[in-house]
């Protein structure tokens, strides 16, 4: 738990870790993911834009998904019925690749707000907490990898999944106009949220238990 000194850490100019300091956030997502590493932060990672999500999508699903994709799928099944979803196969190599790339790259800084400035060193704009929890969460990846190889297809296909909820709720917002927009905003974000805790769930309960 984050004791009450967190209150004098003071954070300038950066609305996309408001919510690391925000003890009523923190509580809401502890209640979803209890007893485990917190393996995102929502506000941040749905502030991620939907050029840098499809990039990590790209990468990580070694080109077999992209924002670009989603849309022709999304186009498809409203003109004619829907093909079959075909399913990539990614080796060894691939898995391993991209898992490194969350835990040894800037993927995992990437839902915390975190900014990288090269090296181990924290940027003078990124939080203390924002730093201490993606580096934990990277650890705890790791650490739990050790144990089950599983855990590495896991983890990059609840990332996959990340990047495609925050290429879709950039999406939906896009769909809005001046009308909409005071009254579904703020419905669209829930539910982005919310599919973001779905996401993460088994990948967090599957590293809770190897801890």
């Amino acid at each position: 738990m984050i004791s009450s000194s967190i209150d004098n850490i003071e954070v300038e100019e950066m609305p996309l870790l408001q919510s690391l300091s925000d003890e009523k956030d923190e509580s809401s997502i502890a209640s979803i993911i209890p007893s485990s590493v917190l393996l995102f932060d929502k506000e941040s990672t749905l502030n991620i834009t939907r050029d840098i999500a499809d990039g990590f999508l790209i990468f990580l699903s070694s080109g077999s998904k992209s924002a670009a994709l989603m849309k022709s799928n999304c186009n498809e099944k409203k003109t004619k019925s829907p093909k079959l979803a075909t399913t990539s196969s990614h080796s060894d190599c691939d898995i391993g690749l991209a898992f490194a790339a969350i835990t040894d790259g800037n993927i995992i800084d990437a839902v915390f707000g975190v900014q990288n400035c090269g090296g181990l060193k924290r940027h003078k704009d990124t939080s203390v907490i924002a730093y201490n929890r993606s580096k934990s969460t990277k650890n705890a990846l790791r650490d739990a990898a050790d144990s089950s190889e599983a855990l590495k297809q896991l983890t990059v296909e609840t990332f996959c999944h990340c990047f495609e909820t925050i290429v879709t709720y950039h999406n939906n917002i896009d769909d809005l106009n001046l009308l909409t927009w005071c009254y579904k905003h703020q419905r669209v974000y829930d539910k982005a949220g919310d599919d973001l805790d779905v996401t993460f769930k088994m990948l967090s309960e599957a590293v809770s238990a190897s801890i």
